[in-house]
């Protein structure tokens, strides 16, 4: 029998759902969290990584999204998709990199572009997801100089009249 506990009621939490796009982001922090183990009887646990991220730039700078990855460093393989912690590592570090805490770590306070998608859940109610990463081209300062424009010669095609 319960005594003196107190019963809520869960409120709501109303997010700010953003309209789909790629954002610039900076990674702001990577925390250790437990989920729900996929496909597991309730209250299966496994560790994952949640990935904090802070939009740079335009009418949404400043908005949090978040992220949570397995910590597993997988490149795929044929017919398989990579992890998405490979896939961030990836985006932020190029293709050489060791799968070390060290690695992972090394990209808080780096920059990364994130493809926000929107989902509705089960009650109908929309919210973000990040669906991707992708990686931040250096800006090019210099101009095109003329050498670097490629010569595409017309192939000899007889006219066509109209």
């Amino acid at each position: 029998m319960l005594n003196n506990i107190n019963i809520k009621k869960q409120e709501d939490i109303e997010y700010i759902v953003i309209p789909e796009d790629v954002y610039l982001c900076e990674i702001k922090d990577l925390e250790e969290v437990e989920q729900q183990k996929y496909k597991a009887p309730i209250g299966e646990m496994e560790e994952a990584i949640r990935v904090k991220l802070t939009i740079l730039e335009g009418e949404f700078k400043g908005q949090t999204l978040i992220k949570t990855v397995k910590p597993v460093i997988g490149e795929g393989f044929e017919g398989g998709s990579p992890s998405n912690l490979y896939i961030l590592l990836k985006s932020v570090l190029g293709n050489d990199f060791e799968p070390t805490l060290e690695t992972v770590n090394s990209i808080i306070g780096r920059q990364v572009k994130v493809i926000v998608k929107i989902k509705t859940s089960q009650k109908g109610k929309d919210y973000n997801i990040i669906d991707n990463f992708m990686a931040v081209r250096p800006v090019r300062t210099t101009p095109i100089t003329e050498e670097e424009i490629p010569v595409i010669e017309p192939e000899d095609k007889p006219d066509i009249p109209f």
